[in-house]
């Protein structure tokens, strides 16, 4: 970038050539001193025109100068312009505007050493995130492998990359992770463990831890209405749901004033009533009987008792539920973060209550005070996780629970558009072993499978185009691997092994004393291979099993040539469950090499069991 040098330096030669006819106007020829005394001397005619002459001069020659230093620092003002148009077209690099705040770093050395000094600076900038991609490449023999990892990089960050020595990491920085439990080490006799629990019982007599309050409570009402209080102290207000002011009218009589005091305390909770039981012979009347028991005569004009009863008595209140004893069992206590010990006003005073997910929200949040460009900053950048992968991949994850940084080799440039760019992040050299699969009693295809181990770094899921030489052969996902861990690889069909397998069945009785019949099986599988190169071939076979139960039958493997070995595969290869009588041969073909694989058993079954139905040729 010439033009900022240019326009610097064009600048610097206006300001100086400013400077020069601002000091040539002050040079100038006043008025010669001499005493008063004294004749005025000659006047130095000659030299006031040499001078003019030579500010005439060099005035002219520097205001040309001037002019042409104008035009030069026009031009490369406009040269600048054009090359901050071209970059700020070439990015999508946001530019700090004048209004907008801006961090500077101010930085002063105090060592007097000379030596070169390396300055790091490091800031964390939201909106970047990172998926895993490879290229494998095998030899022709699939002997030797070169792993090259890569990664698909896209951000947002507002400032484009250019140059910089890249880092890519699994680990996320907002992870939430509790921290471990260590339990204590007991010295004696082992003992069961205790029981975890989500909650325990309050504490006896918690309900007394209000007692000083209520007596303090009472003595204020006491004071604001002595004689009302007193009522109500003697008769307590019925705990029926509120009735309508016909029928307070109707029943008359000290309740209604009780029950006007009760009401213009319902700010705060009434003492809580003494555990005495209710009198057995007193039957709960209507509310006309309790105001007539209060020693009050019934106003006039009222109605008789029996209509009263009818008309004006409240139904009668349900039976009190019995609280439970301890804490009860619910999935809100559990909640710790969301649980809030209940005012003294409150009706469950002194425990732990559940607060409202919507409160607690609104709790939390508080007054929020934010710039809509800052939000729509921030909702651009959280974006960036949730925009589309290419395809194939998967956002960058741990393995095994271990995280890993993956250093790029060169220095990258990543502009700040929000794409997805590929970037070459390092290669590792692996030992390959490859093996040809065959289950010639399902298909005679066989399937080529290469194990790798890779040593420096684990692999992250992600796509892998694999090659074969210079052949470009299938893409694949890999799976997580660790380091040191075995990767089993699917290559598709080789082409170049050929498989066939014939079965002879034979049926004929045995035994002279215990009558039975053998089922006699000869399996020979032929292997013909056609590659350049000698591989290893896996033929799978399964021989018949018999269930728990089943002593009549019997399994027996006479001749196997060459000696095969038993195999079980994997669990997430057998969805199905159990697999049993799995047997393998492993043998090595050279280029253009037949080989014949044989295998005998029989299956003795007693003389009254009968073989039906099936496939005699299929085992």
């Amino acid at each position: 970038r010439t033009a900022p040098l240019a326009v610097g330096h064009a600048g610097g030669r206006v300001e100086t050539l400013c400077a020069d006819l601002e000091a040539l106007s002050k040079l100038a020829s006043g008025p010669r001193r001499h005493p008063k005394d004294q004749p005025p001397p000659e006047s130095p005619h000659a030299a006031r025109l040499e001078l003019a002459a030579f500010r005439t001069e060099r005035e002219l020659a520097w205001r040309s100068a001037l002019l042409d230093a104008e035009d030069t620092l026009a031009s490369a003002i406009e040269r600048r312009t054009a090359e901050e148009r071209r970059e700020s077209d070439a990015t999508n690099a946001r530019r700090n505007r004048v209004d907008e705040l801006r961090k500077r770093v101010d930085l002063v050395f105090a060592s007097a050493t000379t030596e070169p000094t390396r300055l790091v600076l490091e800031y964390g900038v939201p909106g970047a995130t990172w998926s895993a991609s490879y290229v494998l490449r095998f030899d022709d023999a699939l002997t030797h492998a070169r792993l090259e990892r890569r990664a698909y990089v896209a951000h947002h960050s507002a400032e484009d990359w250019r140059g910089v020595a890249l880092t890519l990491s699994t680990a996320e920085p907002t992870r939430f992770t509790s921290l471990p439990e260590l339990p204590s080490f007991r010295i004696g006799r082992r003992q069961r463990p205790p029981a975890r629990r989500g909650w325990r019982e309050p504490p006896a007599g918690a309900d007394a831890l209000f007692a000083d309050y209520d007596a303090g409570y009472d003595k204020i009402r006491g004071a604001s209405n002595p004689k009302s209080v007193k009522k109500t102290k003697k008769k307590r207000p019925d705990p029926s749901p509120k009735r309508s002011r016909m029928d307070a009218d109707l029943d008359g009589g000290p309740m209604a004033m009780a029950a006007e005091v009760e009401e213009s305390f319902a700010g705060a909770p009434p003492p809580p009533p003494p555990a005495m039981p209710a009198p057995q012979s007193m039957p709960f009347g209507p509310p006309a009987s309790l105001g007539a028991a209060g020693g009050a005569p019934p106003p006039r004009g009222a109605m008789p008792a029996r209509m009263m009863s009818k008309r004006a008595a409240p139904p009668e209140p349900p039976a009190p539920e019995p609280e439970p004893v301890g804490v009860a069992i619910d999935v809100d206590l559990l909640a710790y973060a969301r649980l809030r010990l209940a005012f003294v006003e409150e009706p469950r005073r002194g425990k732990l209550v559940a607060l409202d997910p919507a409160e607690a929200y609104a709790d939390a949040l508080g007054d929020l005070d934010a710039d809509v460009d800052v939000l729509l900053e921030g909702a651009r950048k959280s974006a960036m996780v949730l925009r589309p992968l290419p395809p194939g991949t998967t956002h960058a994850a741990s393995v095994e629970g271990f995280d890993h940084a993956f250093v790029a080799e060169a220095r990258v440039d990543i502009p700040a558009d929000g794409a997805w760019h590929l970037v070459r992040l390092e290669e590792e050299a692996l030992d390959a072993e490859a093996r040809l699969v065959v289950v010639p009693r399902e298909s005679e295809d066989a399937f080529r499978f290469v194990r790798l181990r890779p040593r420096s770094a684990p692999l992250l899921r992600g796509p892998a185009d694999v090659f074969v030489g210079e052949r470009y052969l299938l893409t694949r996902e890999l799976p997580p691997t660790s380091p040191g861990g075995e990767l089993r690889l699917g290559l598709g069909v080789d082409p170049n092994l050929r498989v066939a397998r014939n079965v002879r069945f034979e049926e004929h009785a045995a035994g002279l004393i215990s009558r039975s019949t053998e089922l006699v099986h000869d399996v020979e599988v032929e292997l013909r291979s056609s590659a350049t190169t000698p591989v290893t071939v896996e033929v799978r076979e399964r021989v018949p099993t018999t269930r728990e139960g089943e002593d009549d039958i019997e399994v027996r493997e006479d001749d196997v040539k060459p000696a095969w070995q038993p195999w079980e595969p994997d669990a997430s290869d057998t969805p199905q469950g159990r697999f049993d009588g799995g047997r393998r041969w492993v043998v090595p073909l050279q280029p253009g090499e037949t080989r014949t694989l044989r295998a005998r058993w029989t299956v003795r079954i007693a003389a009254k069991n009968e073989l039906v139905g099936g496939n005699r040729r299929e085992p």
